[in-house]
């Protein structure tokens, strides 16, 4: 993806930014992307960050962004998937560099996706763990007790730990969050005449005369 397309994707992102928690002063790495304003310079190495928002809110659209910035500019990146819904193909659209990308995936639970977070965060050379965790942390919760431990993982790395879910999840255990928010449908230049619809067709039927 071409430095036009990046910054369009990320003008459409800018608008859907609710709110960014202040950071404690820590070292950076620069993403090149309106996350540097939001957080302060950049993605925070040794701390665990949340993007959040509901279905559709774009978070999970953040995550690739960020991760296509950092694997452009040579650094590796992982990613935990816990139900098997990233697409190679969709992220290499949006300009991930495939071959930096650790993909671990597989139907498990939360307990053993956050293990795999907190092992990745230890390799080193490894400048972002995404862990894209809504669905099974939805299924069950686990105890505050988790997120400190993948705190300390983080603190005692080079990494940052990005989770991806719907709500906040660690708590007082990340340093910040991004909440996203859907944004409604609006015209932006005159409305196309209406067009005619039966029940059950789900085609476009011709415009009415």
């Amino acid at each position: 993806m071409g430095e036009g397309a990046a910054r369009l994707a990320q003008a459409r992102l800018e608008g859907q930014v609710r709110s960014a928690d202040a950071l404690a002063p820590v070292a950076w790495r620069s993403t090149g992307t309106v996350f540097d304003e939001l957080l302060g310079q950049g993605l925070p190495r040794g701390r665990v960050i949340e993007i959040v928002g509901l279905r559709s809110s774009g978070r999970t659209a953040w995550a690739v962004h960020l991760a296509a910035a950092l694997t452009r500019a040579g650094s590796i990146c992982a990613w935990v998937d816990p139900e098997d819904r990233f697409d190679p193909a969709s992220a290499e659209a949006a300009g991930v560099v495939l071959s930096r990308i650790v993909w671990v995936r597989g139907k498990v639970s939360l307990r053993s996706a956050l293990v795999a977070i907190e092992t990745l965060a230890r390799v080193r050379g490894i400048a972002a763990v995404f862990g894209d965790l809504e669905a099974p942390a939805r299924r069950k919760p686990p105890p505050s007790a988790s997120w400190a431990r993948l705190a300390r993982a983080a603190e005692g790395s080079d990494a940052t730990i990005v989770l991806v879910g719907e709500t906040r999840m660690a708590g007082t255990f990340a340093a910040a969050a991004v909440e996203l928010r859907r944004q409604g449908a609006r015209w932006r230049s005159t409305p196309p005449r209406a067009r005619c619809s039966s029940p059950g067709w789900r085609r476009p039927a011709p415009l009415c005369p």
